[in-house]
């Protein structure tokens, strides 16, 4: 969609706790998202992230996205996703690219949890497993019975916007991430 990135402090932070801050901030007339790309590249395994508490449900034009992406290779970019928005309502998305395609999409009822939480899919040969919930509570699962292509990719995790949506003028949206690790096949 048509956002816009910012590097700022004010949209991508590590705090003194080594926590990683992602906040959707408004420069002039423009909202700037946040993104972050490993520069390590990974192969197959278990990407994890864990959001830490105090975390809000998005507004309804914001997406996070914990995702894998090779960027530069074709077809779709060694892409697998999981990503929080609400289309009218909250919903949790697992997918691998092409989502479009039978198989490689999953959505669940469900918003960003306020407490502590824990997101992760695991790229196999032959499938990627999605795991996403709270430390305390139900967790979703889902197997996409396609794998992703062979090669290394990045993980990603980004805060953007819906393409023409802006959140409400008054929204404090930023995301918390603790922690993330990869954990090799």
């Amino acid at each position: 969609g048509p956002n816009f990135f910012g590097g700022k402090p004010d949209s991508v932070r590590v705090d003194g706790e080594g926590r990683l801050h992602l906040k959707l901030k408004r420069r002039g007339k423009r909202w700037i998202c946040a993104e972050v790309a490993s520069v390590r590249r990974y192969g197959r395994g278990t990407f994890r992230w864990t959001l830490a508490s105090g975390n809000r449900p998005l507004p309804p034009s914001v997406v996070l996205g914990l995702f894998t992406c090779a960027g530069e290779a074709p077809p779709d970019h060694r892409e697998a996703d999981i990503e929080f928005l609400d289309e009218g309502t909250p919903e949790v998305l697992f997918s691998v690219q092409p989502a479009e395609r039978e198989g490689r999409s999953r959505r669940f009822p469900g918003a960003l949890s306020p407490g502590r939480s824990t997101h992760s899919m695991s790229l196999r040969l032959d499938r990627v497993d999605f795991e996403s919930g709270p430390d305390k509570g139900e967790v979703l699962r889902w197997t996409a019975e396609t794998p992703v292509e062979e090669g290394p990719a990045s993980a990603v995790m980004n805060l953007w916007l819906r393409p023409g949506a802006r959140p409400p003028e008054d929204a404090h949206v930023e995301v918390v991430v603790e922690r993330f690790e990869f954990e090799p096949e």
